[in-house]
């Protein structure tokens, strides 16, 4: 599979993307995405989440990829905005980016994942 999917343009998983965006439950697209392995290459930024520990105290559910389709999940019941889905869907991208040893805190997390 990971040799098809390659030769997908972006602008054909964009349009894909943008279409699921739309939806009422736009994460299970990428759980699906997830679930299958094509996540980690259509979108290693967002895969790099999951397993990536987050303070209790600020994100109960723990696990930053769990967490940030649950954000998406929100953000649907509360805009029907690509962009504003889209936004959230990479609000934690740079939590990705923190290094194992200074899990769970991930300071600077915003500037990094832009």
């Amino acid at each position: 599979m990971r040799g098809e999917l390659e030769h997908l343009t972006p602008e054909r998983v964009w349009k894909e993307t943008e279409s699921a965006l739309t939806t009422r439950n736009p994460q299970v697209f990428f759980q699906v995405l997830r679930d299958c392995g094509a996540l980690r290459v259509l979108f290693p930024e967002i895969d790099a989440l999951f397993g990536v520990p987050a303070p209790a105290r600020w994100h109960p559910e723990i696990d930053t990829g769990i967490h940030t389709l649950m954000t998406l999940s929100m953000a649907a019941m509360l805009s029907p905005q690509v962009d504003v889905r889209f936004a959230t869907l990479c609000h934690d991208l740079g939590k990705g980016l923190t290094p194992p040893e200074l899990w769970p805190r991930h300071h600077g997390h915003g500037p990094a994942g832009c």
